[in-house]
């Protein structure tokens, strides 16, 4: 079974997320260049029901 870990781009949110995606998607639209920083982005689509989803961390970033 696949494991998947992230976080948020200022580490405040990290998850790990088990399971197999339904579907994997390299997005070359303009939304997906803006949010990625690049040309493209990867995406990993899930149905609701995953086996299992875990946050965790969840702190509140201050902006100086």
């Amino acid at each position: 079974m696949a494991v998947y870990k992230g976080s948020c781009l200022c580490g405040a949110i990290t998850y790990t997320l088990t399971g197999e995606p339904v579907t994997t998607v390299l997005c070359h639209c303009r939304n997906c260049q803006k949010s990625s920083g690049s040309s493209f982005q990867a995406n990993l689509f899930y149905k609701q029901e995953v086996d299992s989803l875990f946050i965790s961390s969840w702190r509140k970033q201050q902006l100086d």
